[in-house]
């Protein structure tokens, strides 16, 4: 490295044996601006506040914001190669052709595959589907299932639902062997693959929808918006059913929130709406999921992110997705309670192999100044579990605020997942890193890899390098603290809850409102089994009024809780658990 890039890397030393704290960020919309908000919506102010703070540029985008709709949707023709993908489609439905529909053994990939599946066997045809196993066969469409597939009995079109944009040699053989393909995706792509019949991946370069916000499953339910309007148009549902779309966004809301697509626009529409239909009770299988996972009330955002996806990861993580889609698709109430206590099961395993790889990681760093001072986080076993190892680098993410590849070996050869920091776009990071490597793929936040072991230590300065040219041009930015709005406990009221909870869904882009308060006194605290604390929190010399708050662990830097704050940024929503209806307050910070 040369002086610049030590000298950098230094600074960047420095900043990371500070990384648990956290730089707290007061935003301060215009008071003008919340007054005027405040009148015309008659809001609260902290309302007002939140809503500003999520840069909303007038009233109407306001109005969009507080009532999304199905009719706001853009149209799915402004996405490169729909109508192309549809007139195939089309003709595979009306010659009774053999569809293969070859999916993603994550919450996305199963959605998706479910989604297509059901809409596809609405139209009279029997679809087949394939989800590969994650740790024997790994990510995407590969050659090697196109060998598979093409027997006797092979398909005329495959369809890929959250995979296939790097797929062209899997592609180019499936052609050669007389197999369309169409693909749907989400991935990030800089060659599209020119032997596919279609491509349908909004983040191709060439494409101008503006919707490269999807997940692979609003991907795929776009699609099924665009099919099944041609088939409208030509009268191809006068004597078959026509399947209500709105029916399958369940399977969309929980796609797009456990692949943290950004809660906005199409995706707010489709979260908002499809947790509506999630409430109704009307999937059997996602009802008896919900069951399971303790989410007896009213099904939420952070229910789908925390208790229903995780599960449904869990089934290509520790066995194979196919349980997850099973589910999905289930018609008897015993059989789906069946599967989802198997689901539950295999969550809990994931938690145990999750928990164990993590500690070990933890100490390996902890031990080694080497490891601990570095800009990320490279490590590898023959004996980690592959299928959990993209959690454990989001937990180490978290912990240590620096980018992490993780790395199962077999022989040789390594798969790799990999979670990233702030301020640090991991797949360019890795691309820079190409040269070393075997294959690479994902999103800025997230991504996998795989490499041959001589190429480790090559590989960890290469990455260590792109990591800190990042950094340097952002300036090495401590983990940031949003506060929305300073807000007295006087003035939390049913209203002011009411009005937060039109702003969900919360998730990634659309979070949870931060707020702040000073001078607050918690009593009677309570350590829960997983150590987290609840108690009492009043605000000194405002009122008696107390709240019920929790501090989670991960929040709380010693054993012994605080008995007075000076200030506190929390998150305050309603607790609705065993039919009761009571403000509840999350503590994420305190000084």
């Amino acid at each position: 490295m040369n002086k610049n890039t030590i000298y950098i890397a230094r600074k960047i030393k420095k900043l990371y044996m500070v990384i648990m704290n956290y730089s707290w960020v007061i935003k301060k919309p215009d008071p003008n601006h919340i007054q005027h908000l405040c009148r015309v919506l008659q809001c609260a102010p902290a309302t007002a506040a939140v809503l500003l703070n999520r840069n909303l540029a007038g009233l109407r985008d306001i109005n969009t914001f507080l009532n999304p709709s199905l009719t706001n949707l853009r149209p799915p023709e402004s996405i490169k190669d729909m109508d192309i993908a549809v007139s195939r489609l089309e003709n595979a439905i009306k010659n009774n052709e053999k569809v293969l529909i070859f999916g993603d053994y994550d919450a996305d990939g199963i959605t998706s595959t479910a989604l297509l599946y059901s809409f596809l066997s609405a139209t009279g045809i029997t679809p087949d589907y394939y989800i590969p196993h994650r740790i024997s066969e790994g990510y995407s469409l590969k050659p090697e299932h196109i060998k598979m597939l093409a027997g006797s009995n092979k398909p005329d079109l495959i369809v890929t639902v959250d995979c296939g944009s790097s797929s062209a040699d899997a592609i180019s053989l499936a052609k050669a062997n007389g197999i369309d393909v169409i693909i749907t995706d989400h991935h990030l792509v800089s060659e599209v693959p020119t032997d596919a019949v279609a491509v349908i991946n909004p983040k191709r370069p060439d494409c101008s929808s503006g919707l490269e916000h999807l997940a692979g499953v609003g991907v795929a339910f776009y699609l099924a918006i665009a099919l099944r309007s041609r088939l409208r148009k030509t009268g191809f549902w006068e004597h078959l059913k026509e399947p209500n779309l709105k029916a399958y966004l369940d399977m969309v809301a929980i796609g797009t929130i456990a692949d943290l697509a950004p809660l906005t626009d199409e995706n707010r529409i489709f979260t908002k709406t499809g947790i509506e239909v999630i409430n109704s009770g009307k999937n059997i299988g996602i009802k008896a999921l919900a069951t399971a996972s303790g989410s007896l009330q009213t099904v939420t955002a952070g229910d789908i992110a925390f208790r229903l996806a995780p599960r449904l990861n869990a089934a290509g993580r520790m066995e194979h997705a196919s349980i997850g889609f099973d589910l999905l698709l289930a018609d008897c109430p015993n059989r789906a309670a069946s599967i989802a206590k198997e689901l539950s099961r295999l969550n809990s395993t994931r938690q145990e192999v999750e928990n164990s790889i993590f500690e070990d990681i933890c100490h390996l760093i902890e031990r080694d100044s080497d490891d601990f001072n570095r800009p990320s986080i490279v490590m590898g076993s023959e004996t980690w579990h592959l299928g959990v190892l993209g959690i454990v680098a989001s937990k180490l993410v978290q912990k240590y605020n620096k980018p992490a590849v993780l790395i199962a070996w077999k022989g040789e050869t390594g798969k790799a997942s990999a979670r990233t920091a702030q301020d640090i776009d991991l797949y360019n990071a890795i691309k820079n890193c190409s040269e070393v490597l075997e294959s690479y793929g994902g999103h800025a936040q997230a991504a996998g890899l795989s490499l041959n072991k001589n190429n480790m230590k090559q590989f960890i300065s290469m990455f260590d390098d792109a990591v800190i040219e990042q950094l340097g041009k952002t300036g090495g930015k401590p983990k940031e603290l949003n506060i929305d709005y300073e807000l007295n406990f006087e003035d939390i009221n049913d209203r002011l809850l009411d009005e937060l909870a039109r702003l969900e869904p919360f998730g990634a882009n659309n979070p949870s409102p931060i707020f702040m308060a000073k001078n607050i006194k918690m009593f009677n605290h309570i350590t829960t089994s997983k150590n987290h604390t609840r108690m009492q929190a009043a605000q000194n010399g405002r009122s008696s009024k107390s709240i019920s708050a929790t501090l989670f662990a991960q929040n709380r830097p010693s054993d012994s809780p605080p008995a007075y704050c000076r200030q506190i940024a929390f998150r305050i929503g309603w607790n609705q658990y065993g039919g009761t209806k009571k403000p509840q307050m999350t503590i994420e910070a305190f000084d």
